[in-house]
């Protein structure tokens, strides 16, 4: 019969053969959050030139669209990826079933300058090829 010694107790002896090398290492630890992992969220209101700040949340601002593209390029500034847009939706249109949600006219941004519907006689890329047309 063969003799063995008992392995050490636990605070002697730590098994680290999951973390021998620094890319197992980076595999099993915890947390790791950079800039890469960010979205920025940007809440947009009807209007222009607004920049209203919003009570609930301290250092926080609704956008007019206008401005939407400053906050963007502030973003890129600080190597955020990403933003979040969510829109107000004004108080009188609210309701406990949310059918302004539903509303075709609010998901494309209501009214253009030049009184044309967003998207009204366009045609993207995706929808010409599910027609047949190739580069009209």
């Amino acid at each position: 019969m063969s003799k063995t010694t008992p392995a050490p107790a636990f605070p002697r002896t730590r098994m680290r053969r999951s973390r021998a090398t620094d890319w197992s290492r980076r595999l099993v630890r915890e947390h790791t959050l950079t800039v890469d992992d960010l979205i920025w969220p940007v809440f947009v209101q009807e209007g222009e030139g607004l920049k209203s700040p919003i009570p609930s949340m301290p250092g926080v601002h609704r956008y007019s669209i206008d401005l939407l593209v400053d906050a963007g390029l502030e973003a890129e500034a600080l190597g955020i990826p990403a933003v979040a847009i969510f829109p107000v939706t004004p108080q009188d249109r609210k309701s406990a079933g949310g059918e302004e949600s539903f509303n075709e006219a609010s998901k494309r941004g209501g009214r253009r300058r030049g009184g044309r519907d967003a998207g009204e006689g366009r045609v993207g890329k995706g929808e010409k090829r599910r027609r047949g047309e190739r580069g009209k």
